[in-house]
């Protein structure tokens, strides 16, 4: 008795005469989305040159890895295209076959997941997905596979031009020359016009709305080292499980930093107090847990005597479900970096205002198809008159805030200004007191901008 791909026989002269099928045996259906695949008809007949030229290099390829990889190697036998789909994007239908009784989503997950440890993950057309030959997979880590973290810490390394910067103190992160130097690289300081790295990747396309949090791990003092006497690793905690490219971020300091050219050294940047050198760069899968540390503090809290209600429309803004839940990392991150960049231009002492108590209670609507941040300003005196106060809020933020232009795009063809407050983007012709506080200005013309 013979085995005849899944069947057993036995040979009869030329031919195989079929005896029952193998009772061992597991054929585990698996469907990915294609990045770089274009619907064509040819794509439909199994028979066609188009067909087989995708199929036959894709299943060598995956059959490389589960040889390589997968502990289920041993009884494995092939990889079949089955089919393409033309869906909103094309879909390859395969099978893997093994000479082994298996748990087909066990195996589903276990390819899932070498395709995401072991394969180059790549952006295209603003989406990232994992190459395997010439097809980029697109959901091959949420279709079969249980992904066990729920965030990305990128880690740079940097040579600090200004070795003599170096106090022992910052051998300490609990010091207070650890934490200026920490906040001015991350927020920057507003004050003294020093540009940080925070506001750049929240206005980022593709980490604006990941960034949970920067921190400087540690700084290292080197007196024997010719080149990186004073080097510090900084790191950017971001959520969700889709990869982080070091390059793209690198690509935010260049092209938002001014660059110094130091002797044969090109890629030096004044961020926060410093003149620094990217020096490295890693990527690491982690649980944002780990990471996200109670900010509260032992000061008193200033005592609140009166608070306003406020809404901000808002552009570019990608909806997510952790800004419905206020005990999400999403929703307390991006509420300090909004409330904190809102003290900076309210809290000063140099307007007219009631005195700054903090923001808080975020929320988001829509209104005419635009979507708004709401949210509430706390004071620490009596406001005598709501709308005046308002209309010197709008004013202090059209003075003092950073701006960007928007890109067109299809839904919104024309140049738009935004006035950038943490990781939201303000939409700055719509920045009215009666768009902002419609209560108390209905029937109020709205004053001169």
């Amino acid at each position: 008795m013979v085995r005849f791909d899944r069947h057993e026989a036995v040979m009869f002269g030329d031919f195989y005469i079929y005896i029952r099928d193998l009772p061992n045996f597991t054929k585990v259906p698996l469907s990915y989305q294609l990045l770089d695949v274009m619907w064509e008809q040819d794509l439909g007949n199994n028979q066609s040159t188009l067909f087989m030229d995708k199929s036959g290099p894709f299943c060598q390829a995956m059959s490389d890895l589960i040889k390589q990889r997968s502990q289920y190697a041993g009884s494995f036998d092939q990889c079949s295209v089955q089919s393409y789909s033309d869906t909103d994007f094309v879909t390859v239908n395969f099978t893997m076959d093994y000479f082994e009784v298996l748990d087909i989503p066990m195996i589903q997950s276990e390819i899932s997941n070498i395709i995401y440890n072991f394969t180059q993950s790549e952006r295209y057309n603003n989406y990232v997905g994992y190459r395997v030959e010439d097809l980029i997979l697109y959901d091959s880590i949420a279709t079969y596979y249980k992904v066990p973290y729920d965030g990305w810490i990128a880690n740079f390394t940097f040579n600090l031009f200004d070795y003599s910067s170096y106090k022992p103190t910052l051998m300490n992160s609990s010091s207070e020359d650890f934490k200026e130097k920490q906040k001015a690289f991350c927020d920057g300081d507003l004050v003294n016009n020093f540009q940080g790295m925070n506001p750049e990747i929240l206005a980022s396309q593709y980490y604006g709305s990941r960034l949970l949090r920067c921190f400087v791990h540690s700084y290292k003092f080197d007196d024997l080292s010719l080149t990186d006497k004073l080097t510090s690793t900084v790191s950017f905690l971001f959520l969700g499980i889709e990869p982080i490219f070091g390059e793209e971020l690198k690509d935010i300091i260049r092209n938002n930093f001014v660059n110094i050219a130091v002797g044969t050294e090109e890629d030096y940047y004044f961020i926060g107090y410093d003149l620094v050198l990217i020096r490295g760069t890693d990527e690491i899968k982690v649980n944002i847990s780990d990471y996200v540390v109670d900010t509260t503090t032992t000061t008193p809290m200033p005592e609140i005597v009166d608070t306003l209600p406020m809404r901000f429309p808002l552009l570019n803004f990608t909806f997510n479900e952790d800004y419905l839940d206020s005990s999400s990392a999403l929703y307390k991150s991006h509420q300090e970096l909004f409330c904190y960049n809102m003290s900076v231009l309210l809290g000063k002492g140099d307007n007219e205002l009631p005195r700054f108590g903090g923001c808080g209670n975020m929320n988001f609507t829509t209104e005419g198809g635009t979507p708004y941040l709401t949210f509430d300003l706390a004071f620490v005196d009596k406001i005598q008159d709501a709308q005046s106060t308002v209309n010197l809020i709008l004013q202090v933020i059209r003075e003092k805030a950073k701006r960007d232009n928007i890109v067109p795009t299809e839904q919104n063809p024309d140049v738009t200004v935004a006035i950038v407050i943490g990781p939201f983007l303000v939409y700055q012709d719509l920045l009215q007191p009666q768009k902002t506080n419609p209560n108390l200005f209905s029937s109020t013309p709205p004053p001169p901008v």
